[in-house]
């Protein structure tokens, strides 16, 4: 007859063996879970590493002129192809659209285009940065790796990275490229409320994005003043006299519909004047005057600075420009005049 230590000690290996069996299969449990993180971690990585190979910079910049520049710099690893563009409108419609390869780029390469250059619906736009800023709501380019790549306004990263010289962007390359070919389709679904938001639907080969936006845009106003004062020599003191100084502005209105509520006003040195008012068009008129001193200035060559200062708001936004007027005297007295021109945002 076995004895009760026996009995006791085969119990407690009885217990002992499944015990052990169980907790080893929770550590190698955790040890797989940890290996796997660890691995989704590191492809993670590995696919942030591969995208930042194929970086783009793009943007749309405003010449000395009002001209319009397009600059892109290939900040990757590996050579870009710009396969795909489309530019849309305020309005949800397509402005220019180009489904072939349009150039490629080199790791490193900085070309500046115009417009024109990538296709020639945006040839009207080459000469006046302001009239794409109020017409173009986004430009995009999609690459034959298959990212996609949104314009923006102004330098990218605060830098001016435009020369602003004419660049056709024909380059060559020694590497190795594979040509894939994709199937591309734009949609475009708009809903136009004001104010309100409008989803837009964007496909272009892959990925898809889906952004939504105001579908307000931004208020524009184009002004045109011309201003006047009289003018006498005083011979005592040897200087010329301005007196009665006036203004008038005609202002054009886009981005936005009427009514708009607005202000002027003009300052010579020592006078000043405004006005206000509202418009239901488009296009108006508005314009002060002052009776009065106004300044002086040393002789025929030194002029007086009459500054107009415009701000119209509409749809709930406003934008506010200024310009300077130099009027300059003739002989003895008459009456002087001048003009100036200026646009704004807001």
């Amino acid at each position: 007859m076995r004895s009760r230590k026996g009995v006791a000690a085969g119990v407690s290996v009885a217990i002992l063996v499944p015990t052990i069996t169980l907790v080893s299969v929770l550590l190698l449990g955790l040890m797989m879970q940890a290996n796997k993180a660890q691995l989704a971690g590191a492809n993670a990585a590995d696919l942030q590493a591969e995208e930042a190979k194929k970086l783009l910079r793009a943007s749309i910049l405003r010449g000395p002129s009002n001209d319009t520049w397009v600059n892109l710099y290939a900040a990757g690893k590996l050579p870009i192809s710009v396969d795909y563009l489309i530019a849309t409108g305020y309005d949800g419609g397509i402005i220019a659209e180009r489904d072939e390869v349009i150039l490629t780029l080199r790791p490193g390469d900085n070309v500046t285009l115009r417009p024109s250059q990538l296709d020639l619906a945006l040839e009207s736009y080459d000469n006046d940065y302001w009239r794409m800023r109020r017409e173009v709501k986004a430009l995009i380019l999609h690459t034959s790796d298959g990212n996609t790549f949104y314009l923006s306004w102004g330098p990218w990263g605060g830098a001016l990275a435009a020369t602003f010289s004419t660049n056709t962007a024909t380059t060559s390359t020694s590497y190795t490229t594979t040509t894939t070919t994709h199937t591309v389709s734009v949609s475009v679904i708009r809903t136009i409320y004001m104010p309100s938001t409008a989803t837009r639907v964007v496909t272009v080969g892959y990925p898809t994005r889906f952004t939504t936006s105001s579908t307000q845009p931004p208020l524009f106003i184009s002004v045109s003043c011309t201003g006047s004062a009289t003018y006498s020599w005083m011979s005592l003191g040897s200087y010329y006299r301005w007196d009665n100084p006036s203004v008038s502005c005609n202002v054009s209105v886009s981005g936005q519909g009427p009514p708009y509520s607005y202000s002027m006003s003009m300052s010579a040195p020592n006078l000043s004047c405004s006005s206000s008012g509202s418009s239901s068009s488009t296009s108006f008129s508005t314009g002060c005057s002052r009776n009065g001193y106004a300044g002086a200035s040393g002789g025929m060559y030194t002029p007086l600075t009459v500054r107009v200062d415009v701000s119209v708001t509409g749809g709930g936004k406003t934008a506010s420009g200024s310009g300077y007027c130099y009027l300059y005297p003739g002989y003895n007295y008459g009456t002087s005049s001048c003009s100036t021109s200026f646009t704004a945002s807001g």
